[in-house]
């Protein structure tokens, strides 16, 4: 993959705790059996907002394809060829009217018949390397039974090609179990 044009955000690490919120204790581990059903599934869906995002989501949506079962952009207006790029690409869409990020979020939780155990927020200027696809489909599996709800994920920065190498560090909750928590954050408008 060449590495974003502009600005982006690249995540390459995973963290199951510390979390801001003592949400997530590590607990045991399940049986292969329950493991290798996990595994086989993939039993993730991603929801990714956008309004104008024709630059970035096709990276954003081909950097989870082989993760998720399912990928989901809810779009509220797009005047460019975001709907087109996006539908090309696998990914159902819809459209809501952007009050809030919060509410757009859960707005796609609650109307587009999110199924799968696990979801994904990702943004559309957000890409996730294989790697980490895979240690995401691993604890996956590995926390499918136990009271860890969800994981938080570390970003590189990019801009104009070229990952930041100071500055602070981009830590956000992006998978959980789906039922399990809810964005509550009131955001801006703007």
């Amino acid at each position: 993959n060449d590495p974003p044009d502009f600005l982006a955000f690249v995540y390459a690490r995973l963290f199951l705790f510390p979390v801001p919120y003592s949400l997530f204790p590590v607990c045991s581990t399940p049986t292969n059996q329950n493991l290798e059903r996990i595994l086989s599934m993939a039993d993730i869906t991603a929801i990714i907002l956008t309004r104008n995002e024709e630059l970035n989501i096709e990276r954003c949506l081909q950097s989870v394809r082989g993760l998720c079962r399912r990928m989901v952009v809810v779009d509220s207006g797009s005047t460019d060829r975001t709907l087109e790029l996006a539908k090309d690409n696998g990914a159902e869409v819809y459209f809501h009217e952007f009050e809030y990020y919060a509410k757009q979020f859960n707005w796609g939780l609650d109307n587009c018949d999110i199924d799968t155990r696990w979801v994904i927020r990702i943004d559309a200027d957000e890409q996730f390397p294989p790697a980490l696809c895979d240690e995401i489909e691993r604890q996956m599996a590995v926390h499918d039974a136990d009271d860890v709800n969800g994981m938080t994920l570390e970003a590189t920065y990019f801009f104009m090609g070229r990952a930041l190498t100071h500055g602070s560090k981009k830590r956000k909750l992006m998978v959980f179990k789906n039922g399990q928590l809810c964005n509550q954050s009131v955001g801006y408008t703007g």
